[in-house]
């Protein structure tokens, strides 16, 4: 059977066999319990891949009486074959080449854990409107990450390919294959997908510097991406999902706490006092502080 486009399977094997490295993250990229054979820690639930089941309910369903359309168990928002669970509270869809990256891991993990990506995590769950789709940017692009909204399938492939006296977006989107697009959009029963796209150069760097134990050079690039990610959920795809629009200059101003048309650099936001109080330096903070003990 041909691989779905959001693929729910290993990522990484948490085994040692013939000398080979060992790594912690398994099914749906969550962090293994090697103490206990199967369990993982979602953050908000434990999950064992032996019996395929969380051990708790869904809080937000069973103690915050929300979200009705959810089974209180729900993995994946229901629809394990389409989706992964982000932290055991909801489901996002992620297209199948971002789990080839070992970076990926690692970056998604720590963009979950912070606060601004925990509350999109929440405000996406708390609506049943729109689909968030994340995806790997051609590395031709010259783009660090991109948040665009899709309000249909051939809304898709009009932007893609036929943007009229706009830019067209086929670099960006040139690892897409259209026909897993058009299925996911037939899959999500006619709602918009907010498109949230990560530069795949900057994945394959990581992975590099990775495989050659560069350590120091590796967690600067899980830094950034991990602090993309927020940036692009947070200053711009949340907008979509509160029914907001906000122009790409005035979703920095929320975030960065001026109206700039390019990001600064990681470094600029964590030590530049200038950013001291906004949403992207205390994101930048938190970052800096899970990378710096993440042991590859």
């Amino acid at each position: 059977m041909k691989p779905s486009i959001l693929q729910n399977h290993t990522l990484f094997t948490n085994s040692t066999l013939g000398g080979a490295e060992r790594y912690w993250f398994g099914f749906n990229g969550k962090e293994n319990i090697t103490e206990v054979s199967g369990w993982q820690d979602y953050g908000e639930r434990f999950y064992n891949t032996n019996i395929a089941r969380f051990f708790s309910p869904d809080p937000i369903i069973v103690y915050g009486q929300e979200y009705p359309w959810y089974s209180p168990y729900q993995f994946a928002g229901n629809k394990p074959i389409w989706a992964i669970d982000l932290d055991g509270l909801e489901e996002s869809y992620y297209y199948e080449t971002l789990s080839t990256y070992r970076a990926f891991s690692f970056i998604n993990n720590t963009a979950r854990k912070t606060t601004l990506g925990k509350q999109f995590d929440i405000t996406l769950k708390a609506q049943n409107k729109i689909d968030v789709f994340y995806f790997p940017i051609s590395r031709k692009s010259s783009k660090e990450g991109m948040v665009i909204m899709f309000s249909s399938f051939n809304d898709y492939l009009e932007k893609k390919y036929y943007q009229g006296d706009g830019p067209m977006l086929t670099y960006d989107f040139e690892l897409l294959d259209d026909k897993k697009i058009e299925e996911m959009f037939n899959k999500s029963n006619g709602k918009p997908i907010i498109f949230i796209g990560i530069n795949q150069g900057r994945l394959a760097t990581m992975d590099y510097y990775l495989k050659n134990k560069q350590v120091k050079e590796a967690k600067a690039v899980h830094k950034d991406v991990s602090e993309t990610i927020i940036h692009e959920e947070t200053a711009h795809a949340i907008n979509h999902l509160k029914g907001k629009r906000l122009s790409n200059e005035e979703g920095h101003k929320k975030y960065f706490g001026e109206s700039r048309p390019y990001s600064p650099t990681f470094n600029q936001l964590l030590n530049d006092d200038k950013y001291k109080g906004t949403d992207g330096q205390k994101t930048a903070v938190e970052i800096d502080t899970d990378v710096n003990q993440t042991d590859y």
